[in-house]
């Protein structure tokens, strides 16, 4: 009988985790991206907040309550197919690194129009027809790629 008391216990504890710092019921749903244990997102940032409090420099990365391991985001919104991320350490935006190339690139998209004729001498790039110029590395680049897609 005590076998069937903790089996009912467990499968009614699985169903409904509560979130380990609040231990309340989980609101908006966030995962740590290492070791994947599952908190309400406000508390996991505020715990995020309260570790960073105690240490002098800013966190890089941030250990679970849970496990200890150590953590760079908090994954929260997940629908199935798309989420989003916050990051510890607040200079992290992306997953990955710019380069200097896609940063420049950026900054066409996040600058005023009338502004970027003026930056990046859009009349002299289209008189030197660079564009028009034939590119042998990409040529023989797509060549390769596209016979290894075709066989």
């Amino acid at each position: 009988m005590a076998a069937k008391e903790i089996d009912v216990g467990s499968s009614s504890f699985s169903g409904g985790d509560p979130c380990p710092i609040c231990l309340g019921p989980i609101l908006q749903e966030s995962y740590l991206d290492t070791c994947f244990h599952k908190f309400c997102f406000g508390c996991i940032k505020q715990w995020i907040k309260v570790v960073s409090s105690k240490v002098t420099k800013p966190l890089s990365s941030v250990k679970c309550p849970l496990c200890k391991t150590d953590n760079i985001s908090i994954i929260y919104n997940f629908d199935g197919h798309s989420f989003d991320r916050h990051y510890v350490d607040p200079n992290i935006t992306d997953g990955f690194v710019l380069t200097k190339e896609h940063r420049y690139r950026l900054q066409c998209y996040y600058t005023e129009s009338g502004f970027l004729a003026d930056v990046f001498d859009v009349p002299r790039f289209w008189k030197l027809k660079k564009l028009l110029q034939r590119n042998r590395w990409l040529e023989s680049w797509l060549r390769r790629e596209l016979q290894a897609l075709m066989q």
